[in-house]
């Protein structure tokens, strides 16, 4: 039915109003990094459907079949009356033949696009797929590159945070090593980068930053220039580690004296054709000299099919050269998000090191056997402490929609079982999996179905377990950007927990048992871990002096508890300088951090380097 004409003034009426929608997305104020990603996903989509329409729009003005032609010609012509009745006729036996046919006009369209960005979907929330370790585009997920690389042939045996430090540090690799299978290993690297990057920047364009990485490639290559590959500029025969010096000869007459063998076993160490008379060996051989394999005659060359050859060891080593150089392009691309990586296993190794990996696996354990003390069937008791076993594996193995499963099943078998203490565990443990997933509603609701059960089986407000829970809906909120909530989590944490300790000041001595003590420590590293998180809340919205003292009391709490070579207590050290450093307090921040530095190389710091990097 749609003339020439008409699909024209349409793809014109659906640039413009692409453009229009472009325009808005671009200038709506984006709180958090999802939205930036989903907004940037959302305008190349658009980008991509306007480069469609420009298309189309060119072809039908280029009329290469005469169509467009022809229908200027019929309504302009002389019977353009009867060409207006003709298709008249045509629309009104359309309406006839589709009376019930709806045109729903392009303006309602976009004005339905507008409306379903302001209520977003969960799906919609989430338009891109990311691992749970990226965390929606924050952090690099490099454990498979990382894998690959310590199994490659004589390479060093780093932990992963050094080789996140050093993995684009290519040009230190020594040339001997960089084989089949360190090719292998820079294909897989750079597929990732190039996968993440269209992820996290999917405005950027690759094809042109191909371009550029190429041209710059190929100028520094020809030119000796590129990092790890220097240009060869020795003979033919000591490039090819040949053990005969030509320049002991000054002619090819005093290398004949050398004998057939010998100048056989000279030309074959080259990769030439070693036949021929003792004249033509000599002759052939003294002509490579202060040359390189490069500028030699390919006739020169032997015809063995099995043999490398000198230009094709130079074309593997350029294809390696030109996949580094894509790499630290890559790499420079996204240097925020590898620092911040860094930053984040920094902390994961600060908190949570190899002994508290065992201890929380010992406790799971322990609390899992401890929880099903009923007097239910023993079966269900012993099938739920398999599942949760279960779930636990998966989590460590990265299956996290198994380990979730598994927690379903626990639940289901818990409320059979009234067994209030499972189902108060069961979804704690599924709402942390929700958190890390960056599935913030679930997380919320199950945060609060398992305060419920706690409130409703008599546990205090104040309890330790329910304010960490409250700390984590506090920092749920602040993620979802509901700052009056925030605000009010993260105050009745840290009151709460101040409260509780003014109560065991006050106790009498001969109260203050060992498990009083235990309590208070365990209350006050709690306050810590609100005090901090707090001040990483505070330091995002710029609120740089209130970030500063609940960082400071952080440290303080840290210091007192755990000492002050403690990881984490070096940890917090370099947070607060790097605040004190935006604050302009340049010489504070520099004082703290030096200290750091020092603590953490008399006791050895894994992290060491990274603190010198924040020193400099």
């Amino acid at each position: 039915m749609e003339s020439i004409l008409e699909q024209q003034r349409r793809y014109h009426e659906e640039k413009e109003r692409l453009m229009d929608a472009k325009t808005k997305e671009m200038l709506h104020k984006k709180t958090t990094l999802r939205d930036q990603i989903n907004c940037d996903h959302r305008i190349r989509a658009m980008l991509d459907r306007y480069m469609e329409v420009s298309a189309n729009l060119r072809d039908s003005y280029e009329d290469k079949d005469g169509m467009r032609k022809d229908e200027l010609g019929a309504i302009s012509g002389p019977n353009e009356f009867a060409e207006f009745y003709n298709r008249l006729k045509q629309i009104k036996e359309f309406h006839r033949k589709h009376p019930n046919e709806i045109s729903i006009p392009m303006s309602a369209e976009f004005e339905e696009l507008m409306k379903a960005k302001e209520n977003l979907s969960e799906e919609a929330q989430n338009m891109v797929d990311f691992t749970d370790e990226e965390g929606y585009g924050r952090y690099l997920d490099l454990h498979d590159c990382y894998l690959k690389y310590i199994n490659l042939k004589g390479a060093e045996k780093v932990d992963y945070i050094s080789y996140l430090t050093s993995f684009d540090q290519l040009f230190d690799i020594p040339k001997d090593r960089k084989n089949a299978e360190y090719k292998k290993y820079l294909e897989m690297l750079l597929e990732y980068l190039q996968d993440y990057t269209d992820r996290v920047k999917p405005l950027s364009d690759q094809n042109e930053l191909y371009g550029k990485v190429l041209g710059d490639f190929e100028k520094k290559w020809d030119n000796g220039t590129f990092p790890g590959w220097p240009k060869e500029t020795s003979s033919a025969l000591t490039h090819a580690g040949a053990h005969l010096d030509l320049s002991a000869f000054s002619s090819w007459e005093e290398l004949a004296s050398l004998g057939l063998d010998r100048l056989k076993s000279a030309l074959m160490a080259l990769g030439l054709k070693c036949g021929g008379t003792l004249e033509e060996r000599a002759q052939r051989l003294f002509s490579t000299k202060g040359k390189s394999l490069e500028s030699l005659d390919p006739s020169l060359f032997a015809k063995n099919p099995k043999a490398k050859g000198p230009k094709k060891d130079t074309e593997r080593n350029k294809e390696i050269g030109f996949l580094e150089a894509q790499v630290y392009e890559y790499v420079e691309i996204l240097g925020e998000q590898r620092q911040l990586t860094h930053e984040n296993v920094q902390r994961k190794q600060a908190r949570t090191g190899e002994e508290r990996e065992e201890e929380e696996e010992e406790q799971l354990l322990s609390i899992a056997f401890s929880l099903f003390r009923s007097d239910e069937d023993q079966t269900k008791e012993d099938e739920m402490i398999l599942l949760l076993k279960k779930a636990k594996l998966s989590i460590h193995r990265g299956q996290l929609q198994a380990a979730s499963s598994f927690f379903h099943q626990v639940l289901v078998l818990a409320h059979q079982t009234h067994n209030n203490q499972a189902i108060i565990y069961t979804y704690c443990q599924m709402a942390n999996l929700a958190f890390v997933q960056g599935q913030l509603d679930s997380a919320e609701k199950l945060f609060k179905a398992a305060m419920n059960f706690m409130l409703v089986g008599g546990a205090p407000q104040d309890d330790n377990a329910i304010i960490e829970m409250s700390l984590k809906l506090a920092t749920i909120y602040a993620e979802q950007n509901k700052l009056e909530l925030a605000e009010h989590g993260f105050m009745f944490c840290t009151e709460s927990l101040e409260a509780k300790l003014e109560k065991h000041k006050e106790l009498p001595e001969e109260e203050k048992t060992e498990e009083q003590e235990a309590l208070r420590k365990e209350t006050r590293l709690l306050l810590g871990l609100c005090l901090d998180s707090r001040a990483r809340y505070r330091a995002s919205a710029l609120r740089l002096t209130q970030a500063a003292q609940d960082y400071q009391n952080a440290l303080d709490i840290c210091r007192q508890e755990q000492g002050e070579t403690h990881p984490q207590t070096v940890v917090l050290m370099s947070d607060l300088a790097t605040i004190l450093d935006l604050q302009g307090r340049h010489d504070e921040a520099l004082v703290l951090v030096q200290h750091a530095v020092h603590l953490s190389q008399s006791v050895g710091h894994p992290d060491h380097h990274v603190l010198l990097g924040n020193m400099a």
